[in-house]
């Protein structure tokens, strides 16, 4: 059975300054026709996807190739949705940010703590959308695909960090 799956990949371009719009053609030859393509900053490049796929790792695994296959030199950056604030939180599970926020600072329901504290607190959303589903007294359920593509996101975005950090050894 085929799910849509919601996500964003970003990847960095080797040749920094390279004009992210010149790889359009090749990302849709590719395959990525199903992506809202993001060129805004120079140096990288950001897709948007709606996949279909039996499973988030499938969708997230083909929707790389797909990308690699157009710019054989990307490096991935980045997957979403993972860390998230308020705004985003509500975003993507359809209701208000007062909805959300009452249910963040209401101690008494043990809301997962931010992972970055600051002026902007922000969440795994994998954690937020698991407690969601697991809490009773909440009626604000997130779709099973946006938990899946959550955690997917989460466990690739770790990988990604401890690639970087290997490399600085």
């Amino acid at each position: 059975m085929t799910k849509t799956f919601d996500f964003t990949l970003t990847f960095t371009l080797s040749r920094y300054g390279s004009n992210p719009e010149n790889y359009l053609d090749a990302l849709f030859e590719a395959g990525c026709d199903d992506a809202i393509v993001g060129t805004g900053m120079p140096g990288s490049i950001a897709l948007n996807f709606s996949r279909g796929a039996k499973s988030a790792e499938d969708a997230i695994q083909q929707a790389v190739r797909d990308v690699r296959k157009a710019i054989p030199d990307a490096e991935l950056l980045e997957l979403k949705p993972d860390l998230v604030g308020i705004s985003d939180i509500a975003g993507l599970l359809g209701c208000s940010r007062q909805n959300i926020r009452k249910l963040a600072t209401k101690g008494s329901l043990n809301f997962p703590q931010p992972t970055v504290s600051g002026s902007v607190p922000l969440w795994h959303f994998y954690e937020v959308a698991d407690w969601l589903i697991n809490n009773s007294r909440t009626k604000i359920k997130p779709k099973e695909e946006d938990v899946e593509i959550a955690k997917v996101t989460f466990l690739r975005n770790l990988e990604v960090q401890r690639n970087r950090y290997s490399a600085l050894k």
